[in-house]
């Protein structure tokens, strides 16, 4: 099973989710990110009802967690894309702005 971390739970983020879940057959285990409750709130609704509608067959594993940190990017440039090592607790991000990847330490995240 794949870990995906879908960051932002606005109408994107909750599709991504949705579709992870409805059209993956079991091979997902999807957590959405959100600092905002009503969005998280949603999109657990939105879920529940998907559940009722796939097979048995297909897992569906989803969970949602408030936001408790932010991280700010050096050069405050903009996030392509964000990926988690959890087994290392390394937090890799792309800029839109230069060509650099940025490795955080999770464990030096002060949340």
């Amino acid at each position: 099973m794949h870990n995906v971390l879908v960051l932002g739970g606005g109408k994107v983020g909750k599709s991504v989710a949705e579709l992870l879940l409805a059209c993956g057959k079991g091979a997902y285990r999807v957590t959405l990110a959100d600092r905002d409750e009503a969005n998280l709130k949603e999109a657990e609704q939105n879920i529940a009802r998907l559940k009722t509608k796939v097979p048995a067959s297909h897992k569906v594993e989803f969970v949602t967690k408030k936001v408790d940190a932010r991280i700010q990017i050096p050069g405050e440039v903009g996030t392509v894309g964000v990926a988690v090592d959890e087994e290392n607790n390394l937090i890799y991000s792309g800029s839109m702005a230069e060509s650099k990847l940025f490795v955080i330490d999770g464990d030096a995240v002060n949340t």
